[in-house]
Formats: structure tokens, sequence, C-alpha cells
């Protein structure tokens, strides 16, 4: 099992106890998550979560984000985000 594996495991724990919970808030910068390259699709289930950390995960493709249209702060410090990704942004992406 490789590190990416573990990562994406423990996002699912993590997004699983926010669905639970009702969260609006999501921290998948942990050290049991740097290792991240996939969201899991069960994040585009959490539509009430208004931020979202991913700082220095491996993270490319921000696509399982679209139905998060309350997400008003995304972190994506020291990921493989690049200004060569495209980004939708709506609203007041980026908090108050």
């Amino acid at each position: 099992m490789s590190d990416a594996d573990d990562a994406y495991r423990e996002a699912q724990r993590l997004i699983a106890a926010a669905q639970a919970s009702g969260a609006t808030r999501l921290d998948l910068a942990t050290p049991k998550t740097r290792a991240l390259a996939d969201l899991p699709p069960e994040l585009s289930t959490l539509t009430a979560l208004t931020w979202l950390d991913l700082r220095g995960t491996q993270v490319t493709d921000l696509s399982p984000l679209t139905p998060l249209t309350a997400l008003t702060t995304l972190d994506l410090e020291r990921t493989s985000v690049g200004e060569g990704t495209p980004v939708t942004v709506r609203g007041e992406l980026g908090g108050r």
C-alpha cells in the first residue's frame, strides 16, 4: 500500500466525518494526507462546505470541487496546482 493510498483513505475518513457532522470546514492539510493526489468523489457531496484546506497535498485536479458552491475559502498553498491549472471562481472565493 502506497502513501498516496493511505492519504486517500484518510481523506475519505475525514470527509465521512464532515458529512456526519454537517461540517462547513474541512482540513485535508494533515500529516496523514500530504501524499493525497486525487480528491475522493465523496468530497463533492459536502455542498455546505465554506472552507477547505488542501495545503501541502499533491492534488492537481480540482473538478470534484465544482458542486461546492458555498465554498468561500480554498487554501492551495504548497500544492501542485499552478498557474496553468484552470480554476473557476464563484462568488468571493478567498473569504472575507
